[in-house]
């Protein structure tokens, strides 16, 4: 009586939540620390980073695995990290400074997953910098060898540098400062100049808490600092030139310049009406 009322019980989750229950038989055994099961990762590359891992964790003790699959239907990145995570257990035991890399190639997604141990150095936030910047440049053209390749490099230097360690031939791992980071500063360079031509005619009480907002907004949707950097640079530049403007206007000029600058209105304005009344020009 207590078995079926327990696999109806199991039945009526499974239905409820509409996703099978993952067994852990059916999460596939780990064959190394580069586990590539969708056939996108070069023999060569597959050799330089168990060569590189292999190395961080004599030297540190974390641990970092690599895994590709066809697809992670019907689970999200999330989940299915987590569960291969908990399987698989990289890092010490004890200290919980593993990571799992994870690609999708079906559903293009991909997912770092941290341990508790490394999450002080390697935060969502820091993650998700490196996959940007490192791995989906690529993953868009469809070399997700290279993705992986330059996004796991970037892990282990940040490992490294805090462990303040040496990782053999680890720089020739960087993509020319990463092919993210050119786009990065692609990006910035056209936030720069939108914020620099945006606040030279508006208003400063406009201009200045959209240029706040927008830049944070940017800089979290990025995931990096510069973004803010640029924007600011950006209007503090417009500043200057509103400045070499003002300077070269005449004196009768300048009060009513600088008024229109910073609240948007000429002086003595008031918000009335100016010119002709209405109906004029009468009989």
């Amino acid at each position: 009586m207590l078995y079926r009322l327990t696999c109806k019980l199991i039945l009526l989750l499974v239905l409820i939540s509409g996703r099978p229950v993952f067994g852990a038989d059916q999460i596939p055994a780990a064959v190394g620390w580069v586990n590539d099961f969708a056939n996108v990762i070069s023999a060569d590359h597959n050799a330089k980073l168990t060569a590189l891992i292999i190395e961080l964790r004599e030297k540190t003790g974390a641990e970092i695995m690599v895994i590709t699959v066809s697809s992670i239907a019907p689970y999200d990145e999330k989940e299915y990290a987590r569960l291969i995570f908990d399987k698989w257990k990289p890092g010490k035991k004890g200290r919980d400074n593993g990571v799992l890399v994870l690609l999708a190639v079906k559903e293009r997604r991909w997912r770092i997953e941290t341990g508790y141990g490394l999450e002080s150095i390697l935060p969502d936030g820091k993650c998700g910098e490196i996959g940007r910047n490192y791995m989906v440049p690529y993953f868009k053209e469809g070399d997700y060898d290279t993705g992986i390749f330059y996004g796991v490099g970037q892990i282990i230097k940040v490992i490294a540098n805090e462990a303040k360690i040496n990782i053999s031939n680890i720089e020739s791992i960087d993509p020319q400062a990463g092919k993210g980071n050119l786009n990065l500063t692609y990006f910035s360079l056209y936030i720069f100049l939108f914020c620099l031509i945006w606040n030279v005619p508006w208003p400063i009480f406009i201009g200045l808490p959209f240029t706040i907002l927008f830049s944070l907004g940017m800089a979290l949707s990025q995931g990096s600092i510069i973004i803010v950097i640029s924007a600011l640079l950006g209007y503090f530049i417009a500043m200057i030139v509103r400045y070499g403007i003002w300077l070269k206007m005449s004196t009768v000029k300048r009060k009513s310049f600088l008024q229109t600058l910073i609240w948007g209105l000429p002086v003595g304005s008031g918000g009335s009406y100016s010119g002709g009344s209405f109906g004029g020009g009468g009989r």
